[in-house]
């Protein structure tokens, strides 16, 4: 049977155990390739697509007031609808 010569006293195991990790090292990570390409410089100022995702932006925050509004609008009917026959 294979035992640790700390076994009966937990506290000196765990105290070993952790004196043994702290002295490992973790390998340098090395960043993959693809991760450290970057874009041509033509498409990273192309000024056409910057003014489309700013138009865009300013479009769905508007969109969000007229929404508001329009919710607004239908919480502020009154409550009891009457309906009317001939």
């Amino acid at each position: 049977m294979n035992t640790l010569p700390h076994d009966d006293q937990p506290d000196v195991a765990l105290a070993t155990w952790l004196s043994e990790v702290g002295r490992r090292r973790a390998p340098a990570a090395q960043p993959p390739v693809e991760a450290q390409a970057t874009l041509p410089p033509a498409a990273a100022d192309h000024p056409a697509a910057r003014r489309l995702v700013l138009l865009s932006v300013l479009l769905l925050s508007a969109l969000q007031y007229v929404y508001a509004a329009t919710m607004l609008t239908i919480v502020s009917l009154p409550a009891l609808v009457f309906f009317g026959i001939r």
